[in-house]
């Protein structure tokens, strides 16, 4: 089973065409996609993700467990991307804040690829779980998003721009009223208040539209991470530990908060790597790209995709069930 799934998500198509686009560029193709193409695609996918996760919301409904699980979610996703950032900063390794920003928002977000596999494998091994858990998954991962961005922009602007009247309220400002920010929180909203009914008429663009834009988002994506793959060289190798061993940490932050709230075993295991732990390569791309277009995507998209993504799927999901079943007697 487990290397079925292996098989299975390291040869879908998103990752397919990233690398297609990733071979393109080192091969020196022609294929480019212009500017306006890229933004356009991004402006839809953040839109579709943001009301896709408040319909998803709204059928779960609120109540004092779900809401105080929301906002431990939100509190969760703001802390894992601030650790990534300031280890990202630290002398140790020393990435700019842009790429710090970046890398952070891709390792704190939430890959829906994961999630979806941890319920799998929770189904499979007929454990049952708090059905609201992965609605969870707007909270952290939006939180987690803006707290990158907003810290990437606080160290742009106390570097190389010191002195300026830019104020932490101006930056604050800038984050939250960004289109990234507004897209996912505005759809977010719409599609809670909407809900599933309210939304029938819409949601078959963005569903049937969805994975294949997110392909070719992928694709220039790759083709972008392909012509800048020069910018790795000489870069420590420190990173690469560093996206080997970051996910466990925030899977074991995420367990441990989601045994204090009191979820079962199948609840902790899906906040702990299929929320927490799961690092993204959809979401966190296209905010990435279009809110610090500065920062290398073959740094953050390559240690999310290649390094992190496995391993989630072949050793974390497993691990972090086991995690769960001492922390459920622990608690």
């Amino acid at each position: 089973m487990m290397a079925d799934l292996v098989i299975q998500n390291i040869f879908s198509p998103f990752a397919l065409f990233f690398l297609l686009g990733l071979l393109a560029a080192v091969l020196k193709s022609d294929l480019k996609f212009p500017d306006a193409a890229g933004a356009t695609m991004g402006i839809f996918l953040l839109a579709a993700i943001g009301l896709r996760a408040g319909v998803d919301v709204s059928k779960v409904g609120l109540d004092g467990t779900i809401l105080t699980s929301a906002v431990a979610a939100t509190a969760v996703g703001a802390l894992l991307a601030a650790i990534s950032f300031y280890c990202l900063r630290s002398k140790l390794i020393g990435l700019d804040p842009s790429n710090a920003g970046s890398v952070a928002g891709h390792f704190a977000a939430v890959s829906s690829a994961t999630l979806v596999m941890t319920v799998v494998f929770l189904e499979q091994q007929q454990v049952l779980y708090d059905a609201f858990v992965p609605g969870l998954y707007p909270f952290m991962d939006t939180a987690a998003l803006v707290v990158a961005i907003i810290l990437a922009r606080i160290g742009l602007n106390s570097g190389e721009n010191a002195g300026n009247d830019y104020s932490i309220r101006d930056i604050l400002r800038e984050a939250l009223t960004a289109r990234t920010t507004i897209l996912l929180l505005g759809g977010l909203t719409i599609g809670f208040i909407a809900g599933e009914s309210g939304t029938q008429k819409v949601m078959p663009l963005f569903d049937s539209l969805f994975h294949g834009v997110t392909t070719l988002f992928m694709l220039e994506m790759g083709v972008l991470a392909g012509s800048r793959l020069s910018e790795l060289k000489g870069m420590s190798k420190l990173i690469i530990g560093y996206g080997l061993v970051m996910p466990f940490i925030n899977m074991f932050i995420g367990a441990v908060v989601a045994a204090l709230l009191g979820l079962g075993p199948g609840g902790i295991t899906i906040f702990a790597i299929g929320l927490a732990g799961s690092c993204s390569y959809i979401s966190a791309p296209i905010v990435m790209r279009t809110a610090l277009p500065n920062a290398n995507p073959s740094l953050s998209l390559g240690l999310s995709l290649l390094v992190a993504f496995p391993l989630n799927i072949t050793l974390r999901i497993p691990l972090a069930y086991q995690l769960a079943l001492s922390l459920d007697k622990l608690f």
